[in-house]
């Protein structure tokens, strides 16, 4: 096996292993939290906005799970190296990106945050601490897919 190969096969491993446990994480948070125990934390709450997060966080878990999938279906291929590569590309599309910058817009990412060692995800409007505990939680892993897979941002 190239050195090539053995790497692919590392960031390959490495990105199932992150997206197990982000989505592990995220499945448990959506197992237990409704809208409607959010607005009841926050009386004056937009009721649309959290479903807007509950729905982008959906979101981003089945296509956690799809990577997770992914990735252990490319392992037993025959031309290995081409197919990982583009799950690679997917997993940083679908996943990476829709952390830091979802469709829905419903938070985004801070870049500045970074520098100062604070988390980077920022909400439009004010969440309840379950949410703002979730994304803590999130953001050391995505951040670590991040950097694994920024090279096939452009591929």
């Amino acid at each position: 096996m190239n050195r090539v190969t053995s790497h692919t096969i590392a960031r390959l491993e490495q990105t199932r292993i992150l997206l197990t446990d982000i989505h592990g994480t995220m499945e448990n948070f959506l197992n237990e939290t409704t809208v409607t125990g959010l607005v009841e934390s926050l009386p004056d709450a937009d009721r649309n906005y959290y479903a807007g997060i509950l729905s982008s966080l959906r979101r981003l878990a089945v296509f956690s799970e799809e990577g997770i999938e992914i990735c252990n279906r490319i392992k037993k291929q025959n031309d290995f190296e081409v197919k990982a590569e583009k799950a690679l590309q997917w997993v940083f599309l679908r996943c990476v990106e829709e952390f830091f910058s979802p469709k829905g817009d419903f938070w985004y990412e801070n870049s500045r945050a970074a520098y100062t060692g604070n988390l980077s995800i920022r909400f439009h409007f004010f969440v309840p601490d379950k949410i703002k505990d979730l994304f803590s939680t999130l953001e050391k892993p995505f951040g670590e897919l991040r950097e694994e897979l920024e090279l096939y941002q452009a591929s």
